[in-house]
């Protein structure tokens, strides 16, 4: 508890110097009930913070930085809840999920080989109820597929039978355009079919690819109070990619949560460490359409007649640089599309997938759901896995990366 005591006092202080201009209050339901319990405290005189479950406050938080960009004096209150939620996990024993999420690449990397029974047990209800009580995963929340071959595993079997060039020697490349392919754990084990698309968007333009293995960004670890782990896997990544970065490459992502942790937090937790990737690292649409507007790729070809509704992920809004998926998408003929502007899917790390946040999570989604349902889409695309697996539990509907799209105008 004295470690609890040293965040929270820290958190304390550092709202306390806050303007409470609300700006922050509109994008998350931490800072609502955080302020909610600090003006208890002063109202009332009581410990507010320890009072409460100051642990399961903290998972209300899931580092999308939303709040330090809307901030006028940024306030760095997500590492401040990273610090908060360390010293949480060290004073105890870190619940089932929580261990899960810190162990994600490992935890995936197993699993995934008992795929073909792994994913009917996963929708069985009766094993649901007691994954529950077990592991406190919302037997009504819906659950990624796994698959028993990875991407990298895709990527490579299609090497081997032609359907991809194979990967060239750095010292022979010619290609002005070269890239690592940062493809995360969604990609690798839940949504194949996302890097393979990635691939062939990224061929089709001329642009040398190549995929190195690497380990989880980090995001899931820090966001669950294991910045430790976060460290040594975005120091395990950093050695990969410089010897290519220094060969002139750079590295895109598919996932904005990983791209985001990319561009923002290794530099913040590795220091000078992290200094070659800047200006090197790019979502992929963002990649893409730099080229595009250089003239140097062509737009996709392929007519697309479908009404397409685009919800905009937090962790893309953090990044400042617009919705280049979006800028993308409307060169392709015949799509049509929606923006869906209406705020938080409500899915991030464990916020979502617990018993106490699963009906919060559901809540905070709604008004995106809502957007979706009214645009009558035929599917919906979006940066994030998270948001898209909220929204094919919520709207009932399929929801992909853009880059999906994209692969077939590049057909």
């Amino acid at each position: 508890m004295d470690q609890e005591r040293v965040y929270a006092e820290e958190f304390r202080d550092q709202v306390e110097s806050c303007y409470s201009c609300g700006q922050c209050e509109s994008y998350c339901p931490f800072f609502p009930r955080a302020f909610s319990i600090l003006e208890e405290e002063e109202q009332y005189g009581r410990e507010g913070l320890l009072e409460e479950d100051f642990g399961g406050l903290l998972d209300f938080c899931y580092d999308c930085k939303l709040c330090k960009t809307a901030c006028p004096f940024k306030y760095d209150l997500p590492h401040i809840v990273i610090r908060a939620k360390a010293g949480v996990m060290k004073n105890g024993k870190p619940p089932w999920i929580k261990t899960i999420f810190r162990k994600v690449d490992q935890v995936e990397s197993i699993l995934r080989w008992f795929a073909p029974v792994l994913n009917p047990i996963l929708r069985n209800r009766p094993f649901r109820n007691i994954l529950q009580k077990m592991a406190g995963i919302h037997r009504d929340r819906l659950l990624p597929t796994f698959y028993f071959l990875t991407f990298r595993t895709h990527a490579y079997l299609q090497q081997l039978s032609g359907h991809l060039p194979k990967k060239k020697k750095r010292a022979e490349s010619k290609s002005s355009h070269k890239v690592i392919y940062f493809y995360g754990c969604y990609t690798n084990h839940h949504r194949p079919q996302e890097g393979m698309a990635v691939l062939k968007v990224l061929q089709a333009c001329g642009i040398e690819v190549v995929i190195p293995a690497h380990r989880c960004c980090g995001l899931p670890q820090l966001s669950e109070g294991f910045p430790e782990d976060a460290r040594k896997n975005m120091a395990c990544n950093l050695s990969v990619w410089e010897k290519y970065v220094a060969a002139g490459y750079d590295i895109v992502v598919t996932s904005s949560p990983c791209s985001l942790t990319i561009k923002q937090e290794y530099p913040e937790w590795l220091g000078s460490d992290a200094d070659f990737l800047k200006g090197h690292v790019f979502e992929v649409t963002e990649y893409l359409l730099r080229l595009y507007e250089k003239g140097e790729i062509q737009p996709p070809m392929i007519p697309l007649n479908r009404r397409v509704a685009y919800h905009v992920p937090c962790h893309l809004k953090a990044q400042n640089m617009g919705m280049p998926s979006l800028e993308l998408l409307r060169l392709v003929p015949g799509l049509k599309l929606e923006v869906i502007d209406r705020g938080c899917c409500g899915l991030a790390g464990c916020m979502g997938y617990t018993e106490d946040t699963f009906d919060l999570s559901m809540e905070i989604g709604s008004p995106m759901i809502e957007g979706i349902r009214e645009s009558l889409p035929d599917l919906a695309v979006s940066d994030c896995p998270k948001c898209n697996m909220h929204i094919r539990q919520g709207a009932g509907l399929d929801a992909v990366h853009p880059i999906e799209l994209l692969a077939i105008g590049y057909r």
